[in-house]
């Protein structure tokens, strides 16, 4: 923050208060005992050994503050989509820890909760949201937000992600288009080690964008995984790269 804040980004942008996220909201993609279990996390640093805690044999990290932040994060992305949606605001975005993309109806890979398949069930039912795009760039497949949304045909998931890594070891390829009416609404791309600013234009100009026009979202989430970036070992996007990714609603605009 200090960085945006010194560059001038922050003068540029207008800062939204919000509040952690409602448990009702939550359960409407999460099963209550996942709840149980992050309300019940050690709230301070003493009450717990820096540790990693088991929940359904995957790793999940927690410390001092986790619960609140876990709220946190769910609270503004689902704020964020309602300004979007309510159109108070073309674009929203939300700078939030922890991650979520892993996460599906328990925790799983560092995630707690899935942030952006919380607040895209929230402008499905709430503001009767009939077609929601997320994009899911990372070098990690969104094995989460994929098996939550596998079955619909109200928000198509679209996922860039590297092919060889041993996790998740989840429906990642070309092949797993969705299920039952959301046969077609799910889309994998995965990408050899190494990728870069090349190859994801390429995906986005070729791939995403007939994509995103063909299916006419109302609303588009991008949920952003930054170990693609230039100092990764894993990929090699430069800043420009992301922007692209980000400009995605303008191809149907």
């Amino acid at each position: 923050m200090n960085t945006l804040n010194q560059d001038g980004v922050l003068d540029r942008t207008e800062r939204e208060p919000f509040d952690s996220a409602d448990r009702e909201i939550i359960l409407a993609v999460n099963d209550p005992e996942q709840l149980d279990y992050v309300d019940a996390l050690p709230m301070t640093d003493e009450e717990q050994d820096a540790k990693f805690s088991q929940v359904a044999g995957v790793s999940v990290f927690s410390s001092e503050g986790t619960t609140e932040a876990i709220y946190s994060a769910a609270g503004a992305v689902i704020r964020g989509s309602d300004l979007v949606v309510e159109e108070y605001y073309e674009t929203a975005f939300a700078i939030i820890r922890p991650p979520g993309h892993h996460a599906h109806k328990i925790s799983e890979g560092f995630c707690f909760l899935n942030n952006v398949a919380i607040a895209t069930q929230h402008v499905v039912d709430h503001h009767h949201i009939e077609r929601a795009l997320v994009v899911d760039f990372d070098v990690h497949h969104g094995n989460g937000t994929q098996e939550l949304f596998y079955g619909s045909k109200q928000v198509l998931f679209f996922s860039t992600h590297r092919r060889d890594l041993s996790y998740p070891a989840s429906k990642s390829s070309v092949n797993d288009i969705g299920d039952g009416v959301g046969l077609g609404y799910n889309i994998n791309v995965p990408l050899k080690k190494g990728f870069n600013d090349v190859d994801m234009l390429y995906v986005c100009d070729q791939l995403l964008g007939p994509v995103a026009t063909a299916f006419k979202p109302e609303v588009v989430f991008v949920s952003a995984g930054y170990d693609a970036g230039k100092k990764s070992n894993s990929s090699s996007w430069f800043c420009v790269c992301y922007l692209h990714v980000y400009s995605v609603r303008y191809y149907f605009l």
